[in-house]
C-alpha cells in the first residue's frame, strides 16, 4: 500500500508543476503531436479544453493554498471565455488558432467548462445560467431529452457539423449529474455504446479518454462491462 506521505509528495510535485505551467491569465497551453513522414512534431496550442479538465480534476485533491490559487485563476479565466449564451469554444477566443482554424462553439468544451465551474463553485451555475444551458441543449437535440449533436450551429448547416458523439454526450450527462439531473434517453444512448463495446470517438485518439469521460458520471448497470473491457 502506498503511504500517505508518498501520496502527498506526489501531489506537491504535481501542484508545483501546474503552477509552473499556468499562464499569467490562468489558462494552460496544450501540447499536440503530429506524425508526419515518420517524424514526430509537437505544437503548443491555446485551447480552453485542458484548463477546464485541470480545474475539474483539482477538485478531487486536498485544497492546499497553492491548489486554491491555481483553481481561482483557472476559473476566472474560463469565465472570460463564455459566450452570452454560456457556450464555449475549443480555442481560446481571439487567439491565433481561433483566427486561423476557426470552429463553432461545441457541447464538449461547453459542458467540460460548465462542469469544472460547477464543481469549483456551485453558486456560479445559478438559475439564469441553467436557463441558457437548457436553450443551448434544445437547439441541438436529436430528440427531446437527448442525445445531442456536437456543434452549436444553425439547423441548415452542413451535415458534417451534425454528428452525435459518445464523449460529448457523456460530458453533458456528467454536468447534469452535478445538478442532480438524469435524462433517461441520454443514459440509454451511452449504455448502447457500452453494450456494443463501442468506445470510439473521432475527437479522441484511443478508447481510454472515451472511457474516462463515461466514468465521470456513469454508475449504471453496465459498469462491470466497462471494467471487463479495460481489463
Amino acid at each position: 500500500m502506498v503511504k500517505k506521505e508518498r501520496i502527498q509528495q506526489v501531489l506537491d510535485l504535481g501542484t508545483k508543476f501546474l503552477q509552473s505551467q499556468q499562464e499569467g491569465k490562468g489558462n494552460f497551453l496544450s501540447l499536440s503531436f503530429e506524425h508526419v513522414n515518420g517524424s514526430t512534431g509537437a505544437k503548443r496550442y491555446h485551447s480552453l479544453f485542458f484548463t477546464s479538465l485541470i480545474l475539474d480534476a483539482l477538485q478531487s485533491v486536498p485544497q492546499a493554498l497553492q491548489v486554491k490559487r491555481i483553481c481561482k485563476k483557472s476559473a476566472s479565466f474560463i469565465l472570460t471565455q463564455k459566450s452570452d449564451k454560456w457556450s464555449f469554444n475549443y480555442w481560446i477566443r481571439n487567439s491565433e488558432e481561433a483566427t486561423q482554424m476557426p470552429y463553432p462553439d461545441d457541447l464538449d468544451d461547453t459542458f467540460c467548462a460548465l462542469a469544472s465551474l460547477s464543481r469549483y463553485n456551485p453558486v456560479i451555475i445559478d438559475g439564469e445560467v441553467m436557463s441558457e444551458v437548457v436553450q443551448v441543449l434544445t437547439s441541438v437535440e436529436m430528440q427531446e431529452g437527448g442525445p445531442y449533436k456536437t456543434w452549436i450551429v444553425p439547423k441548415k448547416s452542413n451535415k458534417k457539423w451534425k454528428d452525435t458523439d459518445i464523449v460529448v454526450n457523456s460530458n453533458i450527462a456528467y454536468f447534469l449529474s452535478l445538478q442532480d439531473v438524469e435524462l433517461p434517453q441520454l443514459t440509454d444512448f451511452i449504455e448502447k455504446h457500452i453494450k456494443r463495446e463501442d468506445f470510439v470517438s473521432p475527437y479522441y485518439p484511443s478508447v481510454y479518454p472515451v472511457i474516462y469521460f463515461i466514468s465521470r458520471f456513469y454508475t449504471g448497470k453496465y459498469r462491470e462491462n466497462v471494467v471487463k473491457f479495460i481489463l
